[in-house]
């Protein structure tokens, strides 16, 4: 499945954004499954580049992350948080934490929570964004 998620950046100069956005996205030479753009929030104040990530079994959501971090720091700016828009797999943050820590790990949904807001920056993020916790409870029939 499509993921959409967003990294904001300490400016509101939309146009840091563009730029950043033009370097990951694959249809300028970018990374491989990444679609983006920039997007102004006026009502937060600060841009933010919005993803959609095509195949996150191909291209993690870390790889991802990592490189709008480290082109936002190359043009003097900072991802300051992300967000998930809609739900997400929960296979997707699995392997991205595997590649982040470097090691296979068998974590809780509350740790995974933790970790996953802790690298990713992320904002109102819990288990209702994870699309397995809606199936697990559908397949136990408490999906109401």
């Amino acid at each position: 499945p499509l993921i959409a998620y967003n990294i904001d950046l300490n400016t509101n100069n939309k146009e840091i954004a563009n730029k950043i956005a033009k370097k990951i996205r694959f249809s300028s030479g970018g990374i491989p499954f990444v679609q983006a753009k920039a997007a102004q929030l006026i009502s937060r104040g600060n841009v933010q580049v919005t993803i959609n990530l095509i195949n996150y079994h191909e291209t993690s959501l870390w790889k991802v992350f990592s490189a709008v971090k480290q082109e936002a720091e190359l043009l003097g700016f900072k991802a300051i948080s992300s967000e998930i828009i809609g739900l997400i797999p929960q296979e997707a943050l699995l392997l991205s934490l595997r590649e982040i820590l470097g090691e296979d790990i068998d974590i809780d949904l509350e740790r995974l929570i933790f970790l996953t807001k802790k690298y990713f920056l992320l904002r109102d993020f819990d288990e209702e964004k994870i699309l397995d916790y809606y199936l697990n409870k559908i397949m136990d029939g408490k999906y109401e």
